[in-house]
């Protein structure tokens, strides 16, 4: 009796070891068909963004039918009757479970997404989206929208899935794949969701149903607004059936006085920035919403021209290096070249002091033009030309609003729409704006850091947000002198001259409400307001060459927006500069044409902690790090 015992003792131990043996041949086996997998989805989404069609259709082939055959053997693995019996053991379940969760995703993804979009990219590249001696296929995109749409689908369902997976409790080893695979989902599904959403607006908006007109506004970062700077220079694009030519020159000159969209501006926009917005071309990127500032514009083109156009395209010359990288250097009027490696410094510095001040804009809009050309020739390197673009776009560098309602409703889900920031209770989310309040070229030498973060301070559970915006005057200690008066403003607005003033609006994440304001650890009055539902508070502030002041912002979260009222500033700004910028319509209209305070003329959010910013696109990177909020009412 004691030696049957014994056998069967011996025989279940024996049986144990095996299954446990069989098991983690099988656990090896998902992780390694995971990462493998991951891998391969790389090498695909790489395939798209190739300017070799050959190259990315044999690489798209390979890739799916990798990751197929990876995703199925896992998904067969996991799903193994001993696999499901095995989850229910402590410490091992969580891990088991997870990874048949991320082959099941991943099984999914293949056959939805994976293997039509490799079939696709036999016949739809890069090179499709581009122009060729400026024209685009558009039947070739319209033939390939619904595919794309599809797999996008898929690729997005397949990211929020992955991303829901519990790894509580697992295996560095797991958890390490399954970070994996989130990240290349993630990054798949937004470059497909960006590839179908061309696909479908590009035909249309290269008027594949008619001709259509584009009005193309030239920001300048060097005198910032709060989508990037003033529209000094501007051109009208007309598309046909693909054909995309330039048929318009213009400057902040062209608009007249009596030019009036003010009946566009919202309520909440007047009490922030009065009427500057609908009177004034070079103003009406003062708010932070491209859509309204398209509109004003459209508006204004109109009154001034009589033509109505379907759109309105904004550009920074940062974004034009960008491009240059794709297309080479081009040749200027004047005979400059202009490369990736110089265009932001000619534009925005070397050409105010070589240049009278009636042949800037001619000059800027020259150059932009010549880019264009280059662009949509089709002599442009197709692999740099599309990672171009959409480095722009994310940076809010290129931002587009077009006037018929379907198409723009289709835009204001991309960075492309330059809205406010998506925020949520989970990932709350700041938008920094930067107006200029010099009234001239300063902010090419403005540079900024950002640091955002949040405690939990109160019993009910809100939390406190925080922000701190820090602006240097990179100028010369000499720039009084030593910078052309039209870069300095010489005075003439009430800044002296070297020093850059500038009006920071912070834009609380959704559902929050501004708490106080410090600059360099000391309280003092700011402004708050409503805009767009967000709560927002501005301050002002002068800095002299090589000074930097650091303007903090707390918030609450989850809180009651409508204690923060345009009508219920909670202080008055007592300095000249604060005082011009919040009684716009007080300031006296400058000789050249509008002003804020009497001056003439976006994405993705950064996001390095629990708390995201986007920033004004600048002439130099914001750097953002993350903020140490404590609970006694003193940032750090």
């Amino acid at each position: 009796m004691r030696a049957t015992v014994g056998w069967l003792i011996g025989g279940f131990v024996v049986a144990l070891v095996c299954f446990g043996v069989y098991l983690g041949m099988l656990v090896f086996d998902v992780q390694h068909q995971l990462q493998a997998s991951a891998t391969d989805l790389s090498k695909l989404q790489s395939s798209f963004v190739s300017g070799d069609a050959s190259h990315a259709l044999g690489e798209a082939k390979t890739a799916a039918s990798d990751v197929t055959a990876a995703t199925h053997r896992a998904r067969g693995d996991a799903n193994n009757s001993l696999w499901r019996a095995a989850e229910a053991v402590p410490l091992l379940g969580p891990n088991l479970v997870a990874a048949r969760k991320a082959s099941d995703v991943m099984a999914d993804a293949a056959d939805g997404a994976v293997t039509p979009l490799a079939t696709l990219a036999g016949r739809l590249s890069p090179a499709d989206f581009t122009p060729k001696q400026h024209h685009v296929d558009t039947g070739v995109l319209a033939a390939a929208a619904t595919t794309l749409s599809k797999a996008s689908g898929a690729l997005g369902t397949a990211s929020e899935r992955a991303d829901a997976i519990d790894v509580g409790g697992t295996m560095p080893d797991v958890r390490d794949a399954i970070t994996t695979l989130r990240a290349q989902l993630g990054k798949a599904a937004v470059t497909a969701d960006a590839v179908q959403r061309a696909a479908r607006l590009l035909p249309q908006m290269l008027g594949s149903t008619g001709p259509r007109n584009y009005l193309l506004l030239f920001q300048n970062n060097a005198e910032l607004r709060s989508t990037g700077g003033i529209p000094g220079a501007l051109a009208v694009v007309h598309v046909d059936h693909g054909t995309i030519t330039m048929t318009q020159q213009a400057s902040s000159n062209t608009f007249p006085a009596a030019a009036d969209a003010t009946r566009l501006l919202p309520k909440s926009t007047l009490a922030l920035y009065g009427e500057l917005p609908g009177r004034y071309i070079q103003d009406v990127t003062l708010p932070p919403q491209f859509d309204l500032s398209g509109s004003l514009a459209r508006a204004l083109w109109q009154q001034t021209t009589g033509q109505q156009v379907d759109g309105v395209i904004s550009v920074d010359p940062i974004a034009l290096s960008y491009l240059l990288k794709a297309t080479g250097p081009v040749t200027l009027p004047t005979g400059e070249v202009l490369a990736a490696g110089n265009a932001v410094k000619v534009l925005l510095s070397d050409s105010y002091a070589k240049y009278p001040v009636d042949q800037q804009n001619a000059f800027f809009a020259d150059a932009a033009t010549a880019v264009f050309q280059a662009a949509t020739d089709g002599a442009a390197n197709t692999g740099a030309m599309l990672p171009a673009l959409m480095r722009a776009g994310a940076e809010g560098r290129i931002l587009v609003w077009s006037a018929h309602a379907d198409e723009q409703k289709q835009l204001a889900e991309t960075s492309l729409a330059g809205g406010l920031p998506a925020s949520s209770e989970k990932d709350p989310t700041f938008g920094i704006y930067l107006n200029d309040a010099t009234g001239a070229k300063m902010d090419y030498y403005l540079r900024a850091k950002v640091a955002t973060g949040r405690a939990m301070c109160r019993a009910d559970g809100k939390a406190n947000l925080a922000v701190a915006v820090t602006l240097t005057n990179a100028a010369p200690e000499n720039a009084a002198t030593s910078l052309p008066s039209y870069v300095t403003g010489g005075g003439q607005f009430g800044v002296k001259p070297g020093d850059i003033a500038t009006q920071i609006a912070v834009y609380g994440p959704a559902r929050s409400a501004w708490l106080g304001t410090t600059v360099d650890a000391q309280d003092v009055p700011a402004n708050a307001a409503i805009d767009a539902g967000r709560s927002v508070s501005r301050y002002s502030i002068e800095l002299a060459p090589g000074e930097s002041k650091t303007v903090r912002f707390e918030f609450l979260a989850d809180a009651d927006t409508a204690q923060n009222t345009a009508s219920g500033t909670r202080h008055a700004g007592s300095n000249a500069v604060t005082a011009a910028l919040l009684n716009p319509l007080r300031t006296e209209v400058s000789p050249r044409g509008a002003g804020f305070a009497g001056v003439e003329e976006k994405s993705r959010p950064i996001r390095k902690s629990s708390v995201g910013a986007f920033v004004t696109p600048m002439t130099q990177e914001v750097s953002l790090s993350t903020l140490s909020v404590t609970c006694n009412g003193v940032l750090h």
